[in-house]
């Protein structure tokens, strides 16, 4: 997986956060942990474009 520019997921990642916040004061455990996955996702997209920057140097 490769992105063009990390801004989209680090906006992503925002959102995501947002929302697990508010599943974990509500106790939703389940969408707290898939929403964690999805935050673990769009991290990695960006540490695969900071990856291939580096290749790039």
């Amino acid at each position: 997986m490769s992105i063009k520019d990390y801004g989209e997921s680090l906006i992503k990642i925002q959102k995501l956060q947002r929302e697990a916040h508010d599943a974990l004061i509500a106790h939703d455990w389940a969408l707290a942990c898939d929403l964690a996955d999805e935050i673990v996702l769009a991290a990695r997209s960006i540490k695969l474009y900071c990856l291939n920057e580096m290749e790039k140097a």
